[in-house]
């Protein structure tokens, strides 16, 4: 799926910005016609977004920017800097120049979802900032590192979200079990928890606290400010393998994932336990990533001592 993921961007950093109608018909043209449920449009954009590619605005219409060009060492990764934002032709073409003109080399790296990975080899991250200002793109050290410590905590997240927005009326809901981390079905919203409802408009997701008092948070901090008022724990790091990893049904919200993706250039693998549940696996994570990414969640990160 690597090459219809670099089409996708490659056509969206031509393009620059635009509507969600834009680059869901970008999509459908590359894509054709597809029954896999993991090949939806919404779920290229949320990829490309986590990898530093993308902007979008989900609660303005889906409005999507791409970003600039940008150049960043890799931690634990002996020189390697990854190319994150947009990806023109003309872009690819100018960084082939300036690698060979300087005896460095780009690898491209494949997988089975989103685009290539770029990543500059350089003996050191002096060479990398050379090359990003010979090729006309920015740089930064490790922009991931500079995410993860900027990331405010759950309680703050929570105060961006206006109280009073209640679970649309009129429609069938479900309430997310924060043990299991399940949703299931209920006739009457009264107990404290995350509940979703399915609307003309798309999925709508509302939080009722221990007040009584309702707000539409993003899903994936309303799913871990539950998990917060329970004193649940989804997050594991091991140390020895640099692994962050995370419960597939309480997955990052948007700005924990593009730290933790952009710790390696790559998306979190799949990992299926012992029980068939799925684990998202973040690669090359710093043990000072993922304790700023646990910490903005309020989340006790469990350690696994396994090499």
């Amino acid at each position: 799926m690597t090459e219809k993921h670099d089409q996708l961007l490659r056509f969206l950093s031509e393009k620059g910005g635009g509507t969600w109608r834009d680059l869901k018909q970008a999509f459908d043209w590359i894509w054709e016609t597809t029954g896999n449920p993991a090949e939806k449009a919404w779920i290229a954009a949320r990829d490309l977004a986590a990898l530093g590619h993308l902007e979008i605005a989900w609660d303005q219409d889906a409005v999507w920017s791409v970003a600039p060009p940008l150049l960043t060492m890799l931690p634990r990764s002996s020189g390697r800097a990854f190319l994150t934002g947009a990806r023109t032709g003309f872009l690819v073409r100018r960084l082939e120049e300036v690698a060979a003109n300087r005896d460095l080399w780009i690898d491209r790296c494949g997988k089975q979802f989103g685009p290539q990975t770029l990543l500059l080899a350089s003996s050191s991250h002096l060479d990398a900032e050379k090359f990003a200002a010979e090729a006309g793109i920015g740089y930064t050290y490790s922009v991931a590192d500079q995410i993860a410590a900027l990331l405010p905590d759950l309680p703050r997240y929570m105060e961006g979200f206006a109280p009073g927005h209640e679970l649309p009326a009129g429609f069938d809901a479900e309430w997310f079990e924060p043990t299991t981390q399940q949703w299931h079905e209920v006739t009457k919203a009264s107990e404290r928890g995350l509940y979703r409802t399915r609307t003309f408009d798309g999925q709508v997701f509302a939080l009722l606290d221990a007040t009584s008092q309702w707000r539409r948070p993003v899903k994936e901090l309303g799913i871990y400010e539950v998990l917060r008022w329970e004193g649940l724990s989804v997050l594991r790091y091991s140390r020895g393998r640099a692994e962050l990893q995370v419960t597939a049904d309480a997955p990052l919200p948007a700005l924990h994932a593009r730290a933790a993706c952009l710790c390696s250039g790559r998306l979190p693998r799949i990992q299926y336990q012992r029980d068939q549940s799925p684990l998202l696996i973040y690669d090359n994570i710093p043990a000072t990533v993922a304790t700023r990414i646990a910490g903005s969640l309020n989340q006790d990160l469990g350690e696994d001592d396994c090499a």
